[in-house]
């Protein structure tokens, strides 16, 4: 089944409730075309595609079966709006997977190879406990929200882009409580975004990191808040960029003196910053009296207290 526009799914004639199984091919594979998939869940054997600058809707929960695959190719978009997918998503050449601006989209259990667009224009996008497979990149901007939720996490040659536009906006959350993990090889780097807290489902959760997490562009910020972060992986500000860390980081409160007491263990700017004759590196602490360094602390290099006021015990 192939064309430029049309619609798939729902009743005429009689109500009632139906699953397609897709065993063939669906493709919108005609440029300007958009074909929509809705209200009929799909059992994906086969391929759901974007081809040759056509647009493939999806407005029905997928779930993909071990030989199914859902394809974007060159020039071409597959949308996401307010479902839950399941399976192999594939992009090439360009080809855009684009997730809108619904709260309803998830991702469960997805090996995703190639690029996830949360830039283009505002997207939502849940990550199941099942957690993400991704060997490609997570663009995100215009105050996107990508989120964990419960013991899952990100893990291949995943790359996640937080860009400027939308700046502390764009936003990766952990949802409920439990366990995200970062593989160790994944990397979240770029501008300007924020890190921690929820947004869909509250709770408590860790964020286990192995891999990268880098605010490695000029002028950037990217800030990690509330989550605590158990880091077996590096935690950088590279290139001018600024990493902020308001959330404790491989250690646990503490009590002080006996006296029960919530503390943010490294609530510190990593700053560095170019200048003409020489580059400048510091770790700095801010004037907060939760600032603690742990007796298994081993630093390597300046930690700034003289630009402004700091406190660290």
């Amino acid at each position: 089944m192939r064309g430029h526009s049309g619609t798939i799914g729902s009743q005429i004639n009689v109500g009632g409730t139906q699953v397609l199984v897709n065993n063939g091919t669906i493709s919108a594979d005609v440029a300007g075309g958009a074909i929509t998939i809705l209200e009929s869940a799909v059992t994906n054997n086969g391929t759901l595609s974007a081809l040759n600058g056509g647009t493939l809707v999806l407005s029905s929960n997928v779930s993909g079966g071990a030989t199914g695959q859902i394809v974007a190719g060159a020039g071409s978009t597959v949308l996401q709006n307010g479902i839950t997918i399941s399976g192999t998503i594939n992009t090439s050449g360009g080809g855009q997977f684009r997730a809108t601006g619904n709260a309803n989209n998830f991702l469960n259990g997805v090996t995703f190879n190639g690029d996830l667009d949360m830039a283009s224009a505002f997207g939502l996008e849940r990550v199941t406990a099942g957690g993400l497979v991704l060997n490609g990149t997570i663009n995100v901007a215009n105050a996107s929200v990508l989120s964990f939720e419960g013991n899952g996490g990100l893990s291949g040659n995943a790359n996640i882009v937080l860009a400027a536009v939308g700046g502390s906006n764009n936003r990766i959350f952990f949802d409920g409580n439990g366990t995200t993990t970062f593989g160790a090889g994944t990397t979240v780097r770029g501008h300007s975004g924020t890190i921690g807290s929820q947004i869909n489902v509250g709770g408590t959760q860790v964020l286990v990191n192995n891999g990268t997490i880098s605010a490695d562009v000029a002028g950037g910020t990217i800030t990690i808040f509330e989550s605590a972060v158990t880091n077996n992986g590096t935690l950088s500000a590279l290139n001018g960029g600024t990493l902020v860390l308001s959330s404790n980081v491989g250690a646990a409160p503490r009590p002080d003196r006996g006296r029960r007491r919530q503390h943010r263990a490294a609530k510190q700017h990593h700053h560095q910053r170019h200048h003409q004759h020489q580059r400048q590196r510091s770790v700095r602490a801010t004037g907060d009296a939760g600032n603690f360094l742990e007796r298994r602390v081993t630093f390597n290099g300046d930690l700034d207290m003289a630009s402004a006021l700091g406190s660290n015990a």
